[in-house]
């Protein structure tokens, strides 16, 4: 008998994405950083009470004073390391201030978040229409837009949860040992992240 779970079984009922489709997805995300970028050009990146702390630990980073808050305490009330590694990696790398870092991030995020959201749709669907529809409601839904909105962490958490996810689904339907692997990596960085 044969085994109906075979990689071969899979890639032949067509659940491969071809590029042409993929581009719609770049597009879709590109739109969604552009609408990000025009809602944000006009007033700046949000921030809250906790994106204050955020840019306050990232300004002591790149000062070489580590993770402190703002009143110089070890940061451990808001375990968020890699968001604000890379808001201050953006921020001493290109010479940007940290709300222009913030905003830069969040513009890449969502475009990337589009993109791979788009991916995982289509893989567990097998359905190019409804993947498109979530990729709109990504960058049209007012709940995650009002997230991207702000210098929060839970962008960069969704885009690695999302990666995670992809490559789980990888490995459930393909049995490769590395989709396991990277989708462990994108859990713990995601893990980092929150």
């Amino acid at each position: 008998m044969v085994d109906m779970m075979t990689p071969k079984t899979l890639t032949a009922s067509g659940l491969q994405l071809g590029w042409k489709r993929q581009i719609w997805f770049i597009l879709i995300g590109l739109l969604g950083a552009g609408w990000l970028w025009f809602v944000m050009s006009q007033h700046g990146i949000g921030l809250s009470p906790d994106s204050a702390g955020y840019l306050a630990v990232a300004s002591n980073l790149i000062e070489g004073k580590g993770f402190v808050s703002y009143s110089g305490e070890p940061l451990i009330v808001h375990p968020s390391l890699l968001y604000l590694l890379a808001v201050a990696t953006l921020s001493f790398l290109f010479g940007l201030e940290l709300t222009t870092s913030a905003l830069v991030l969040n513009l890449l995020l969502i475009a990337s978040t589009t993109f791979v959201s788009g991916n995982l749709t289509f893989l567990v669907t097998n359905s190019f229409l409804v993947s498109l529809f979530v990729c709109f409601s990504i960058i049209l839904g007012i709940p995650i837009f009002q997230v991207f909105i702000c210098a929060w962490s839970e962008p960069t958490f969704i885009f690695f949860l999302s990666v995670a996810f992809l490559y789980l689904v990888k490995f459930i339907e393909y049995r490769d040992k590395i989709y396991l692997l990277v989708s462990s990596v994108f859990v713990s960085l995601a893990c980092t992240t929150r």
